[in-house]
């Protein structure tokens, strides 16, 4: 045979040979290994063991599906609903933390924290301004009294005068024990009845029925001169008589100085000398007693006269002139003064009664030629009998009638009569010392003005405040306490709706929880005190509503347990039961990196990579040596760019080049005699071609 030929036969044994050992082998069979998922990588192989059904796997069987693409597969995805376009984490959750407070958007309760505020593992706020127990993220009175007892919203229950309005909305806070007061905590009594609160009223004791002004002062002016009543020293001015600040008229018709009120002598002649009584001085018939005197003026020139200006004569012998004689027929032998009239004295003030202005005088009092009392107890020049003010400090100035003429604010309204004694220097001022400053223009004087700086034109009450009523609800915008109620909503007197639509006893502009189901019990904010969970903490402000029984739980309702003791309550821990003393993350997630590739164990995919090799997300290196685009961890024959696994000829041997048949259990010495014959031929062949 031709050595052409004879190489050929054994070249084609050869090639048999191959095909056959590239079927299956008897007694090769494969594994049979569960696979639960279906994925094709047996249950013992499989980091993922229960991917869905017709999803697209990697070498572990895990997901290759990117639901939310955020570039991290399904499989290993901790959070696959991400919105789309966030930055995620390795562990497929945003990244994103729109207030900076180191708490993800996804897990953060309170997303808008102001910067640089410490927050609780929900991202809210743990400042506490006041220090009241409510964190200012809740606080509706961040600025509490330190100590004060709080509610639920952080405002102080203190109640210093008992009236059931708290101190922070008191406007009235030392109301008296007792007094029934408005929403705004000022009493309603008015002991007069006069509209006026007693807080308020300048003249507490008005008479019943009288009108009366902001001060709650009467109005009433009986004779017209601009003096109120309460006030008026002469309340009986003749109408439309000018009158000073007492109400007392300055009218002198006959021009002799003493004011007609006062002129006991009315009409004295034009320039006729008069004496304090404004009675004339005048002596018609020179008998040296003035005509106004002159119990007898016309008594002849040169005839002797008394003291009466009445000549000598006495019928009744009572030692009295006729003439001057006021009582003629006095008793014989009774006892007569100068006027001829009786000293009897029944008071026994010393003064009989013919001429006595007191008749009634107390016993042992001293008296003046009248009768009348001498006593002055202030010692302000006035006796006490004509005194309207008793008690005047001693050596302070006084008028006619005993009152202090002393003027603190020098506003030329004596401290006494000034209803207004701490007017602004230089102030113009009214009859009753009040400033009539306006400077707003509504009518009220700055100094009974409650609400100063009303607008131009806008009606106001009595006591200067705005009258407008921008939600229509009857109430004014002043004292509106809810002003933007919806129109036509039945109100209170603060303006507040008391519409409840779901009847929790809280009216629905207060209720922070609108809707609650009939029947439920609420706290003072309307929201529900349902508890679901049993942990002391209603549903309402429950982070957490699903607490297990008995667990102790923080003020957002949160269980605090703790099993592995690594900081991060089990409720959040994404990763329970990490070694004591191992360092976590924020999600309770080992940070332990055994092999230093900076993947933490607990995500590392491989996790015996390499010191300084580059890897991936998951932990795996991504050296590929051979270049066959298949990286060295998973490549089965790292130095041979042809393959990826050994085969049936090793690494570096390309299949059908190597001595597969030496592997056969039946082949091999087939083979073998093939490779024997070829010898034998080729040695046969040199001989003949010897």
């Amino acid at each position: 045979m031709p050595r052409k030929t004879a190489f050929r036969f054994i070249f084609g044994l050869w090639v048999i040979a191959l095909v056959v050992l590239a079927g299956p082998q008897p007694g090769l069979a494969a594994p049979a290994d569960a696979d639960a998922d279906g994925d094709g990588v047996p249950d013992q192989y499989d980091w993922c063991p229960n991917t869905p059904p017709g999803d697209p796997i990697d070498l572990h069987g895990c997901s290759t599906l990117d639901t939310d693409g955020d570039g991290v597969k399904d499989g290993y995805d901790w959070c696959p609903d991400t919105p789309a376009g966030a930055p995620v984490d390795a562990y497929g959750c945003s990244t994103l933390d729109a207030d900076g407070d180191d708490v993800t958007d996804q897990h953060d309760h309170c997303p808008n924290t102001p910067a640089g505020a410490p927050v609780d593992a929900h991202g809210c706020s743990t400042l506490d301004s006041d220090d009241d127990g409510v964190t200012d993220q809740f606080d509706h009175c961040p600025n509490t009294a330190a100590g004060a007892p709080v509610n639920t919203r952080g405002c102080s229950t203190l109640d210093a005068d008992g009236d059931g309005v708290t101190d922070q909305f008191d406007y009235c806070p030392n109301t008296a024990p007792g007094a029934p007061v408005d929403a705004r905590g000022c009493s309603t009594l008015d002991a007069d009845g006069d509209g006026v609160t007693d807080q308020k009223d300048y003249c507490p004791d008005t008479a019943p029925g009288a009108s009366v002004d902001s001060q709650g002062c009467s109005t009433l002016d009986t004779d017209g001169d601009g003096v109120k009543d309460q006030q008026d020293h002469c309340p009986n001015t003749a109408p439309d008589a000018p009158a000073d600040a007492r109400g007392c008229s300055t009218l002198d018709a006959d021009g002799d100085g003493v004011t007609d009120q006062f002129d006991l002598c009315p009409g004295t002649a034009t320039g006729e000398p008069v004496d304090e009584d404004g009675c004339s001085l005048a002596d018609e018939d020179d008998d040296g007693v003035p005509n106004q005197a002159d119990f007898c003026p016309e008594t002849p020139l040169g005839m002797p006269v008394d003291v009466n200006g009445c000549s000598v004569g006495d019928a009744d012998e009572d030692g009295v002139p006729d003439q001057l004689d006021l009582c003629p027929e006095t008793a014989p032998g009774e006892p007569a003064d100068a006027d001829g009239c009786s000293l009897a004295d029944d008071d026994g003030d010393g003064v009989p009664n013919q001429a006595d202005h007191c008749p009634g005088t107390a016993p042992g009092a001293p008296v003046d030629a009248n009768g009348c009392s001498t006593l002055d107890e202030d010692g302000d020049g006035v006796t006490d009998q004509f005194d309207l003010c008793l008690g005047t400090a001693p050596g302070e100035p006084v008028d006619a009638d005993g009152c202090s003429l002393a003027d603190d604010d020098g506003d030329g309204v004596p401290n006494q009569a000034d209803y207004c004694p701490d007017t602004a220097a230089g102030a113009p001022v009214d009859a009753n010392g009040c400033s009539t400053l306006d400077e707003d223009g509504d009518g009220v004087t700055d100094q009974l003005d409650l609400c100063l700086g009303t607008a131009a034109g806008e009606p106001v009450d009595e006591d200067g405040c705005s009258l407008a009523d921008d939600d229509g609800d009857g109430v004014p915008t002043q004292a509106d306490y809810c002003p933007g109620t919806a129109p036509g909503a039945p109100v209170d007197a603060n303006g507040c709706s008391t519409l409840d639509e779901d009847g929790d006893g809280v009216t629905d502009q207060l209720d922070l929880c609108l809707g609650t189901a009939a029947g439920e019990a609420v706290d003072a904010d309307g929201c529900s005190l349902a508890d679901g969970d049993g942990d002391g903490v209603p549903n309402q402000a429950d982070y957490c509503p699903g607490t297990a029984p008995g667990a102790p739980v923080d003020a957002n309702g949160c269980s605090t347990l703790d099993e592995d003791g690594d900081g991060v309550t089990d409720q959040l821990d994404l990763c329970p039961g990490t070694a004591p003393g191992e360092p976590v993350d924020a999600n309770g997630c080992s940070l332990a990196d055994d092999d230093g590739d900076g993947v933490p164990n607990q995500r590392d995919y491989c996790p015996g990579t390499e010191a300084g090799a580059p890897i991936d997300a998951d932990g795996c290196s991504l050296r590929d040596r051979d270049g066959d685009g298949v990286t060295d961890q998973y490549d089965l024959c790292a130095d041979d760019p042809l393959k990826t696994e050994p085969g049936n000829c090793g690494c570096g041997t390309p299949e059908g080049l190597c001595l597969v048949p030496l592997c056969g259990a039946g082949l091999g010495p087939a083979l073998l005699m093939a490779w024997a014959g070829l010898m034998g031929l080729s040695r046969r062949h040199r001989r003949i071609g010897a």
